[in-house]
């Protein structure tokens, strides 16, 4: 296998294990083995150098981590998946021979092949949803066809959320809207390349995503392009505004609106999360979930009722988590 291929499909199962359907399935354990495998032999072929600092690093996040576990008396069970992936993250950039530009390269190019699969993924759930397969993951049944293409049934949104192999639409926007900054801002090239991209961003109908695109070709005329406001691109604003304005406006009513809504189930978790972390600021509670849970059950500040969310629930907020599970002085560093 050439060093092109060995580091491109490290890039391309990273992002799949990482943001993908199978890892809220914890089904992802060949992959990772493959991902080291690959790691590896890219480091012997490159004849790659080992830099001390990011394995001293590396060491340094253990030592936390095993400091976690006898403070707040959790099984390390719960810390394999924390140990492992970050010795996997050092291991990749040391794959690339710590070069973060060329790391970014492969990112653009495994990125076309998601947007491919966006493009199959929106089709085959349009027009063939009877194709997909109904499966319990971590956080919702979702309908799929071989972990590969996915969408979550939702009675409340007005249409499918694009979210193609990743277990939400907020991971795939993510991928997509670093693209079109690689597309526009990094690489300068011809809008027309990131057509696709954008067009995609739209059909999972993220909120996020969406107020990041605007905001991106806005730099890009402004900044790169240093569009002059002549009456026609000031028509042709307008015009893509008038198609993509209303997505927005649909998508934040949809969010915002009712006490059950997205922004509720955020709110609750940013809420329950500080109180959480309140009780314990300096080291946290460590990463068994159940820990939360049932401090969560304890606290429970009358949002229960309010909100209809259940009350076996995680913590979606990432910031928030990290700092109930390691404490405050962690999470300020992070």
């Amino acid at each position: 296998m050439s060093l092109f291929w060995s580091k491109y499909l490290i890039v391309l199962l990273t992002l799949f294990v990482f943001g993908g359907v199978l890892n809220q399935l914890g089904k992802t354990l060949i992959l990772d083995l493959l991902i080291l495998l690959l790691c590896l032999i890219t480091i012997v072929k490159n004849s790659v150098r080992i830099k001390s600092k990011p394995f001293i690093a590396l060491l340094a996040v253990w030592f936390l981590g095993l400091l976690s576990i006898l403070i707040t008396n959790t099984s390390i069970s719960f810390y394999t998946g924390f140990f492992y992936h970050t010795f996997l993250a050092v291991l990749i950039i040391t794959a690339f021979n710590y070069d973060y530009k060329e790391i970014n390269e492969y990112i653009y190019k495994c990125s076309w092949l998601f947007c491919y699969l966006g493009v199959a993924n929106f089709i085959l759930y349009i027009f063939i949803p009877s194709f997909f397969t109904e499966v319990d993951s971590a956080i919702s049944p979702v309908k799929t066809i071989f972990y590969i293409f996915n969408y979550i049934p939702d009675d409340s949104f007005f249409m499918v959320r694009n979210q193609c192999v990743f277990w939400e639409p907020g991971i795939f926007q993510i991928v997509l809207n670093i693209h079109v900054y690689n597309i526009l801002i990094e690489r300068k090239e011809p809008i027309k390349k990131a057509i696709l991209p954008i067009g995609l961003v739209i059909t999972t109908f993220s909120t996020t995503g969406l107020l990041v695109i605007m905001i991106l070709l806005a730099y890009w005329m402004l900044a790169i392009r240093k569009v002059k406001f002549s009456s026609g691109t000031i028509f042709l604003v307008a015009l893509f505004s008038f198609f993509l304005l209303p997505f927005i406006v649909e998508n934040v009513q949809t969010k915002l609106g009712g006490i059950q809504g997205s922004a509720a189930a955020r709110t609750y978790d940013f809420y329950m999360g500080v109180e959480v972390m309140e009780q314990e600021p300096l080291f946290g509670i460590g990463m068994d979930p159940a820990n939360y849970i049932k401090k969560t059950k304890v606290l429970d500040l009358g949002y229960y009722e309010l909100t209809g969310l259940k009350t076996e629930r995680g913590n979606t907020n990432t910031y928030v988590s990290v700092a109930v599970m390691f404490g405050i002085p962690i999470a300020l560093n992070r």
